[in-house]
């Protein structure tokens, strides 16, 4: 055997979906609509369909290697 590829079954993706229920527009749970839609959010703080819901370090932030640069960033677009 040249390879031996042992697996937990550890789900990347679930980790990731919100702990507590969020609602949007329309009555939109965002854990559902993530794991219907994929993770999407503008510049890793606004998320389509929920106005008014700005996340810090949200999908898509890195900017770089300095979590600084994508902190300054999002808080310049919020």
């Amino acid at each position: 055997i040249d390879t031996l590829v042992l697996c937990t079954g550890f789900d990347l993706w679930e980790a990731n979906i919100p702990a507590i229920e969020i609602i949007g527009r329309d009555a939109r749970n965002l854990g559902k609509w993530w794991r219907d839609n994929g993770f999407q959010a503008y510049q890793g703080v606004s998320i389509p369909a929920f106005p008014n819901f700005l996340s810090l370090a949200g999908p898509y932030a890195s900017s770089g290697l300095s979590f600084f640069n994508t902190v300054e960033y999002q808080m310049r677009h919020m």
